[in-house]
């Protein structure tokens, strides 16, 4: 009867512990849906990178009086170092938003499922701080005359 008392008594730690543990994984990284939000933000903040590296390379490679950006994101040719270029949003498989402003200016847009500004993630400001997002859309105006962040 005690050993059987003492397995249990060890059945319920051992419950306990992994309990605790599950609970302290989702407490630090968050549940597998917030995960998966937070991936798929950075898979578009990923292609909007690169949407502007080729629009800069585009801008760059043509000679000056006959620079203008690309009327539509359709019109982007990748960059030399990419293979090629995602335009439409991993999740809604919407195109992503692309304006043309003035000069060699534009804009992009793309909407968020997470917050990860600095102020609000608790993450250092950096260089990635360019390119940090509150949760909804959010447009980024850049310059095709200037390289990309």
């Amino acid at each position: 009867m005690a050993a059987m008392s003492r397995n249990a008594a060890f059945a319920g730690a051992a419950t306990l512990l992994v309990g605790a543990v599950v609970l302290t994984g989702f407490w630090i990284l968050g549940v597998p849906s917030e995960q998966r939000a937070a991936a798929a933000d950075r898979q578009r903040v990923r292609d909007l990178k690169a949407i502007a590296q080729s629009i800069h390379a585009m801008w760059e490679g043509s000679s000056p009086e006959r620079r203008e950006l690309p009327a539509s994101l359709p019109q982007v040719r990748p960059a030399p170092n990419l293979q090629r270029l995602f335009f439409r949003d991993p999740v809604t498989e919407e195109l992503y938003e692309y304006r043309r402003l003035e000069g060699a200016k534009y804009e992009l847009c793309a909407t968020f499922a997470t917050d990860d500004r600095p102020e609000v993630s608790g993450a250092r400001p950096g260089a990635a701080a360019f390119w940090s997002h509150p949760k909804g859309q959010q447009c980024y105006v850049l310059a095709a005359s200037e390289k990309p962040q």
